[in-house]
Order: C-alpha cells, then sequence, then structure tokens
C-alpha cells in the first residue's frame, strides 16, 4: 500500500475513482448518501459508486431515498467498488455542493501542494 501521513485520507468523487485519478492502493474518503440500497452511494459530485460492505454493517434504518443522512465512507477503491472500513454519519443538512466546492480546491493544480492527493499523475 502507499504511504501517505498517517490518518490522511485522499477526499474524492465517484468521477475521480471511476476515471482512476487516485492510486487504487490508497484508502480514500467519500462524502454523500445511501442511494437505492446499501450497496450503492451517491457521491458530493452525484455520481454512483458501489459500496462492498463485507467489513461494516449498513444501518438498520437506512435511507436510500438519496435524501437521508449524509455519510462519510472511507475505504479502498478497486475493481469497480469501495471496500468500505469505517462509515461516519454527518448531517442530512451538510450541503454537497459546498463539498464538492472543496474537493475541486484540493485538486486545483494552484493548490495541490498543501494537500495529500495520491494521483496518478
Amino acid at each position: 500500500m502507499s504511504a501517505g501521513p498517517e490518518g490522511c485520507f485522499v477526499r474524492a468523487n465517484a468521477a475521480m475513482l471511476t476515471s482512476q485519478k487516485i492510486d487504487a492502493s490508497l484508502i480514500v474518503s467519500v462524502v454523500g448518501r445511501y442511494y437505492k440500497s446499501s450497496t450503492q452511494f451517491q457521491c458530493s459530485d452525484g455520481g454512483t459508486i458501489a459500496l462492498s460492505t463485507q467489513y461494516i454493517e449498513p444501518p438498520a434504518d437506512l435511507d436510500v431515498s438519496g435524501q437521508g443522512m449524509v455519510m462519510e465512507m472511507v475505504g479502498q477503491y478497486a475493481d469497480n467498488a469501495l471496500t468500505v472500513f469505517v462509515v461516519r454519519e454527518l448531517s442530512p443538512d451538510v450541503d454537497l455542493s459546498v463539498y464538492e466546492k472543496m474537493i475541486e480546491v484540493q485538486h486545483h493544480p494552484k493548490y495541490q501542494q498543501y494537500f495529500y492527493l495520491g494521483t496518478t499523475s
């Protein structure tokens, strides 16, 4: 596994993961909502990714409407799915458009020196 700063996860969205812009050996963090099932997740950019939930237990009161609790999923993205190791509830009121703008700033060439991004290019 590639070494990054301890406790530091690359913040990503669905487009970054599915386009393979993030090194697949890294642990990443995505923020969004469960979508349609406990194995689909709608990220902050509106794109969806598959979840592998073999290491977690989805919430008993799972809202799959795409309008429920905003969650952070931490795991490794490989084989077109995020293998989730940690799930954190944030709030149903998180403004995902603001979060998405933060990701865009982190990945902007002007500011990349300040963030650990784990990009492949």
